[in-house]
């Protein structure tokens, strides 16, 4: 069976493409899962208390906040692709939001909810952050950089 892992190696293999993240309040979450990916070049982690973090967590982040961390972490890993994520309380459940740049200038930015909190919500952002990242490597016009 394959895994997160595997199946985001095979699509970042097609360029020889590496991945940058930046994770906020998730735990580690997207690092944890993807921690066996071929293509993995750098994690980081924040802690919600982190000056950087703290002007960008919350369940409702300013998109544009999140973006311009993603394309730091893809300069900083001198990365091809780099994915921001962060949590927040929505309720009962868990609003975990995605922003994922490359190095041709493409942008995606989304937010969902994942059911509850706690240790199975964050097994469950991580399950997120890389489904939406492989539908982006995936879309039309993701031509592989390298």
């Amino acid at each position: 069976d394959a895994t997160w892992a595997d199946v985001l190696d095979h699509a970042l293999a097609d360029g020889d493409r590496r991945l940058a993240i930046v994770e906020i309040a998730t735990g580690g979450a997207v690092g944890e899962l993807l921690a066996a990916c071929e293509c993995l070049g750098r994690v980081v982690a924040l802690d919600a208390s982190d000056p950087e973090a703290r002007a960008i967590a919350g369940p409702h982040p300013r998109p544009e906040a999140l973006l311009g961390l993603a394309e730091r972490a893809l300069e900083a890993a001198a990365g091809d692709v780099a994915v921001a994520v962060t949590v927040g309380d929505a309720g009962q459940d868990t609003a975990v939001t995605i922003a994922i740049v490359d190095r041709t200038g493409r942008r995606h930015h989304e937010r969902q909810l994942v059911f509850r909190r706690g240790d199975l919500a964050r097994r469950r952002v991580g399950a997120a952050t890389a489904s939406t990242l492989l539908r982006f490597l995936r879309a039309p016009g993701a031509a592989p950089v390298g």
